[in-house]
């Protein structure tokens, strides 16, 4: 195990492996505590080459113990150059994507879901909600319609309650029209967003860090507004803005403003002697359903058991059928079919899917009913190349006599980690010519 000392913590690798009795010191915890997280899944069990027990890191995220905070990082961290600080934040991004995809429906990934850990109660995900809706709209504001005579829109019941009518045979005319504009000020929820988003940041501390720089200007706007403010921020005054704004609030951001600091004021916020735990087990699973979500705009989707054979056994008579073969990416692009499977191998690390992997990609067209065309098999991989895409290299079959031609190559695609992590955040997707160049790619033998 190493944890390389950063300004907030530490950062612990993705995979690294120690005794109970190291995890248990660095982390400064009981033994129970450390039995606890292996349950949870933080830890796996990994018996070294002398036959003692060891764990493994499963984790990707933030483990903050009483003690230390630690920031376990994706094993493509592990280069010796990059910024661990923006790696911290492009990994909780990608965390807390995939957190909201979860939420919203069945998981894409053909691997299962990895496990979600939110602990640490609602604290730290309020935070990051308010942060996101404060970063994303701002400061709460009250919108009031005034007179205004540039006519941008006309106040109607104004002029017809104010200005005199001119009758003609089929219509009435108001030559008088008085105009409107809505002009805003911070409101009283607004002030009180200021307020609970500064002391969710106070109690958080550095962690409230890795979301935001703590000298990022929205939290001076924060201390201002409240400084400003003449109210006092007990409990009967949130309790009275919270109920005025009930019925004030219509639309669904504002709603949901609403519901957070609803949150803020009917929780129970004491610090806790177990980890706060945020991230993810089985980061290869993120990997995949980033992989899946960006390749979505190209072509259409395919099953595979709708367009392939699958294997059955047939015993004496009866018929046992196996579960499908389910490559992360199957989808249907032009006149053929493009086939990939993400893998969460370090390339740069000179890391490379084994045998059972390989095998199941030759599988996965092999399998393929006649008459439908296969125009690429790929492996994308993660790189830490300044370059979106690039083509690593190809996989194939061989036998002393040389290649094996009954098998099409695999073709292996290195895909940019940070430019991955930024378009799978704002929910984008790989552009047109990102599929052009798949087609050509995999139209290679070699």
């Amino acid at each position: 195990m190493v944890a390389v000392s950063v300004e907030q913590g530490f950062v612990i690798l993705e995979g690294a492996v120690a005794s109970v009795e190291k995890w248990r010191e660095a982390l400064h915890v009981d033994h129970p505590t450390i039995a606890a997280l292996l349950t949870q899944g933080v830890f796996q069990r990994s018996r070294a080459a002398d036959g003692q027990v060891r764990l493994r890191l499963n984790m990707v995220g933030l483990l903050a113990t009483s003690k230390k905070a630690f920031f376990c990082l994706p094993k493509i961290c592990a280069d010796g150059g990059v910024d661990l600080l923006a790696s911290t934040r492009h990994a909780l991004a990608a965390v807390q994507t995939y957190h909201k995809h979860v939420k919203r429906g069945p998981d894409t990934s053909r691997s299962g879901e990895a496990d979600i850990f939110l602990g640490g109660g609602a604290l730290l995900d309020h935070f990051l909600r308010l942060w996101e809706w404060t970063r994303d709209f701002g400061l709460h504001h009250d919108e009031e319609p005034v007179r205004e005579d540039g006519y941008r829109s006309i106040n109607w019941r104004a002029t017809i309650g104010n200005s005199l009518p001119v009758h003609r045979s089929s219509s009435v005319i108001y030559p008088e029209a008085i105009g409107q504009k809505f002009v805003k000020s911070l409101s009283n929820l607004g002030i009180l967003q200021a307020f609970y988003l500064e002391r969710l940041r106070v109690f958080l501390g550095d962690l409230a860090n890795i979301w935001s720089d703590k000298y990022d200007s929205i939290w001076d706007f924060c201390r201002e507004t409240i400084s400003d403010s003449d109210l006092y921020f007990d409990e009967a005054f949130i309790r009275s803005v919270l109920d005025e704004y009930e019925g004030l609030c219509t639309r669904d951001d504002d709603r949901e403003l609403l519901g957070l600091l609803k949150g803020c004021f009917e929780g129970s916020y004491s610090r806790s002697a177990a980890p706060i735990l945020y991230g993810v087990s089985s980061f290869h699973v993120v990997w995949e359903h980033m992989c899946s979500s960006l390749l979505r705009e190209i072509g259409s989707p395919q099953s595979h058991p709708a367009i392939a054979s699958q294997p059955s056994y047939d015993l004496k008579g009866s018929v046992a059928e196996l579960e499908p073969q389910r490559p992360d990416i199957l989808r249907s692009i032009g006149e053929g079919i493009i086939i990939g499977d993400a893998k969460w191998y370090m390339i740069d690390a000179e890391e490379l899917p084994g045998t059972p992997d390989a095998i199941k990609q030759f599988s996965y067209q092999g399998s393929i009913v006649e008459g439908k065309v296969v125009v690429g098999n790929f492996l994308f991989l993660p790189t830490l190349s300044n370059i979106p895409w690039d083509h690593l290299g190809c996989l194939v079959m061989k036998s002393k006599q040389g290649r094996d031609d009954r098998f099409p190559s695999v073709q292996l695609i290195g895909l940019a980690w940070e430019n991955m992590v930024s378009l799978y955040a704002k929910g984008g997707h790989f552009k047109p010519d990102f599929s052009n160049w798949l087609a050509e790619v995999g139209s290679r033998t070699s």
